[in-house]
């Protein structure tokens, strides 16, 4: 472990809120650039996709009122779709940019199959985590599922590309992994410190050809690099960091959850933190972030139902 260099600054937002209309509370989560260069993202509760360009105009296409779906994660596919992770109803969704939509029914068997974490692999297919089940699960554009276990006390959650063609994930309250498109996995265990154990919540691939993932038990930064060589940045007196992803600056983002700030690490491990100007009747809890073509920050409010943008520099 690291302690690293924390500052405090001034991050600039700009003045644009944008509210998401449907239900009172959607509890937005994923976000990710669309192949139509707009931001998607999905709604936990209220069962639906949106979609906003970068210049504020909001769409939200509804999924079927029949079932709750539990919406966690989302990713532009290689097949110009938005594909995205159904944690209740068991299945992974597919959505064209006109909003059609289709739905995959991950295969019952002993336990929920709980995807949370969606990513595109090398290969071509879509690479999902199932937290409950402790599996991987790769899925074609054209719909086939196959399953690969990592272990009972695995709890996969986030999943994202490495610079090595392979996928790497964590696995909460235990370390990350990787698994390879021909489904081999190998296990990193992070550790504990004082007793507790470490929390890999996100993870991003790093500028650097890295992994970097946060810790919501430590309230830390990790580094993996893709040999497995791990290291730990303490990032102070701040809540612990949620989402992460790289910006356009050649640094990596993330958000805290309970502090409602936003933290700039660089590939060598000073951080940044930015005190933001929020509406006073608001707790937005930032969740999903990420980076848009327009090389600002994209957010979910997780509680004021809206999305945000915020710039860099």
């Amino acid at each position: 472990m690291l302690a690293c260099a924390v500052l405090v600054a001034a991050l600039s937002f700009s003045a644009t809120l944008i509210p998401v209309a449907g239900d009172t509370n959607p509890d937005l989560q994923g976000i990710a650039v669309g192949p139509d260069r707009a931001l998607w993202f999905v709604e936990y509760e209220a069962g639906a996709i949106g979609r906003v360009t970068t210049d504020g105009k909001l769409t939200e296409f509804p999924l079927p009122k029949d079932r709750f779906f539990g919406l966690q994660s989302i990713v532009a596919g290689p097949d110009g779709a938005l594909w995205f992770t159904e944690y209740v109803a068991g299945a992974i969704g597919r959505m064209t940019t006109s909003g059609s939509y289709t739905e995959y029914a991950i295969p019952d068997d002993a336990g929920s199959a709980s995807p949370t974490g969606i990513a595109v692999g090398s290969d071509g297919a879509l690479w999902f985590t199932q937290y409950e089940r402790s599996k991987i699960g790769r899925i074609s554009v054209d719909g086939k599922i196959a399953e690969y276990p990592i272990g009972a006390d695995g709890e996969p959650y986030a999943i994202a590309p490495g610079s090595d063609g392979a996928l790497w994930f964590t696995e909460r309250h235990h370390g990350i992994g990787r698994i390879g498109t021909d489904g081999k996995i190998s296990d990193y265990p992070t550790g504990s410190l004082e007793a507790r154990d470490r929390d890999p919540f996100a993870i991003a691939a790093g500028p650097d050809g890295a992994l970097w993932f946060t810790d919501t038990t430590l309230g830390e930064i990790g580094r993996i690099t893709t040999h497995g060589a791990r290291t730990y940045y303490t990032v102070g007196e701040h809540s612990p960091p949620e989402a992460i992803t790289a910006g356009s600056d050649g640094a990596l983002w993330f958000t805290t959850y309970d502090d409602q700030e936003f933290g700039r690490i660089t590939t060598h491990g000073v951080t940044t933190f930015y005190l933001r100007k929020r509406h006073d009747d608001m707790h937005d809890n930032p969740f999903g972030l990420a980076t848009g073509p327009d090389g600002a920050l994209w957010f979910t409010r997780y509680n004021d139902a809206a999305v945000s943008r915020a710039s860099i520099r």
